[in-house]
Formats: C-alpha cells, sequence, structure tokens
C-alpha cells in the first residue's frame, strides 16, 4: 500500500480487500499503518458503501467477461454518488502490441482462461455489458498498465 505511504495526510478510511486465504496469510499481506485489512469476496456484495474509490489491481484480468460482469453486479450498488472505480490494467491497442503484454496475454488465456483487453474489449465489457460508463483510461507505462476511471451509467 505504496498509497498510504506516500499520502499519509489523506483524510477517510483506507481498506485493502483480498481473498480470506489472501489476506489471512502473514507472508502476503503484512500490517500497514493506517490501512484496514478486509476478506471480500469480489463475487458477492461489496460490504463497504460510498466509498470514494473502489480501486482494483490485476483482478479482471484474471477472469473471463462472465466473471467480470459478476463483480461488478455486486460493486456496483456500493457505490455512492461521488464513487470511482478505478481499474488498474493493461489496456492494449488493437495493433502493434509490446511483446511483453502479448506474452502476458498468452499466459493468462492459458493459465486461467482469460485475457489482457483492448481498449475495445474493455469497452464491450464495461460499458457494452457491465453498466458502466469509462469516463478516462491513463495509460502510465510502455507496457500498457493503465488506470480506467468508471462510473456506473
Amino acid at each position: 500500500m505504496g498509497f498510504k505511504r506516500k499520502y499519509p495526510h489523506l483524510a477517510g478510511a483506507v481498506i485493502l480487500q483480498d481473498m480470506k486465504e489472501t489476506v489471512e496469510n502473514p507472508e502476503i499481506v503484512k500490517p500497514i499503518e493506517g490501512v484496514e485489512i478486509m476478506a471480500q469476496d469480489f463475487f458477492k456484495p461489496q460490504v463497504v458503501k460510498g466509498a470514494k474509490f473502489y480501486y482494483h489491481r490485476n483482478i479482471f484480468h484474471d477472469y473471463p467477461d462472465e466473471r467480470c460482469q459478476l463483480l461488478l453486479k455486486n460493486l456496483l450498488p456500493a457505490l455512492g454518488k461521488e464513487s470511482l472505480i478505478l481499474i488498474d490494467e493493461k489496456v492494449l491497442p488493437g495493433r502493434g502490441v509490446h511483446k511483453h503484454a502479448t506474452t502476458l496475454d498468452i499466459a493468462m488465456m492459458a493459465q486461467v482462461g482469460s485475457l489482457e483487453r483492448t481498449k475495445e474489449q474493455w469497452y464491450k465489457l464495461l460499458e457494452d455489458e457491465g453498466g458502466c460508463k469509462i469516463l478516462d483510461i491513463v495509460t502510465y507505462t510502455d507496457e500498457y498498465d493503465s488506470i480506467l476511471v468508471v462510473v456506473p451509467k
């Protein structure tokens, strides 16, 4: 949780959610001052209501579209009027993709039956099928790591 270390003065709760077996493993999740650690099954209703941000990093690329839609279905009712969903994932271009990203895409397909998504695939998943609107996509590395800023429709 580098965010809390970098911005300790920011008001409001910071809650780290992950699967129960992850948050209960001290080898994986270590206590961080000012951060509440909580088990949350992404495929069940979100228990934290009205947060300013719901940040998901490298979650969606682990799952096919149907599972991602279930995640969204359980997340959207928890959002408040000013809530944003921040999705930190790769957003691949349609052509000329960096070899690192294509290798990761193949690995995701082989290991978990999922994929690294193109911009068009993100729009299909989130806007056409997921009940969301993409406000912005900010790419921050040459390997297409990006933040998708999303709100409910």
